[in-house]
């Protein structure tokens, strides 16, 4: 990454309709899409200027979203986790390594087995 920070304000163009202003906040948020896109109509209808005027002033204010942000899905997804709700993101963390430990201990207890033993010297033979 080029100094950018994942989990900022940015427009995202992949999703856009006109600018990338309503994806960007969505994803920001963490919410849908089109809820940001409702909103943003109804700010129109009801404070047409100052909509437009905010709607331009974010178009040259806020940048947009980099390719090469995330180097996987995964990592959005684990990113936007830890931004939205820092505490499910550390409890899923934890049970994740709590899996990770139960798997390396059944590989160590089947790697140190006398069986194992036994079958490499066979194997070896």
């Amino acid at each position: 990454m080029d100094g950018s920070r994942p989990f900022r304000l940015y427009r995202d163009r992949r999703e856009a309709w006109i600018a990338g202003i309503a994806a960007g906040m969505a994803d920001y948020a963490g919410i849908d899409v089109r809820v940001v896109r409702v909103a943003w109509v109804l700010a129109l209808i009801f404070f047409t200027p100052p909509a437009i005027l905010a709607y331009l002033v974010m178009i040259f204010v806020i940048p947009s979203k980099p390719d090469d942000l995330y180097e996987s899905e995964e990592q959005h997804d684990l990113r936007r986790k830890v931004h939205l709700s820092p505490g499910d993101a550390l409890r899923e963390a934890r049970a994740r390594m709590r899996e990770a430990e139960d798997r390396l201990g059944r590989m160590e207890t089947a790697v140190l087995s006398e069986e194992f033993r036994l079958r490499r010297k066979f194997r070896d033979l």
